[in-house]
């Protein structure tokens, strides 16, 4: 019988910053395509969205360190079962093979 494959769940944090990323990737290089055809290009707006994405970074993984410190702090795995929980229930399924 095949086994069911489990849906990876998806981190919409993650999403919105890859989301984030790409929109400012896009804009500088707008940006600079636009410089090179007017000769007079605004650095202040690419300073702006660089700005902006390293801004997005950083509150990404000041999150996942909270989020990390926080499932440390209650034993907590990526799926929010405690520790004590999984290994139960593998000392139970090993009790069961035998």
């Amino acid at each position: 019988m095949p086994q069911k494959v489990e849906k990876k769940k998806r981190e919409y944090s993650k999403v919105v910053l890859n989301i984030v990323l790409f929109w400012g990737m896009l804009l500088v290089t707008y940006s600079y395509v636009l410089a090179t055809f007017d000769k007079n290009p605004n650095e202040g707006v690419t300073l702006g969205v660089i700005g902006t994405m390293i801004g997005n970074i950083t509150g990404y993984l000041i999150y996942q360190a909270k989020l990390k410190m926080s499932r440390d702090k209650y034993c907590l795995n990526k799926d929010g079962i405690p520790f004590d929980l999984i290994k139960d229930e593998s000392e139970n399924e090993e009790e069961n093979h035998h």
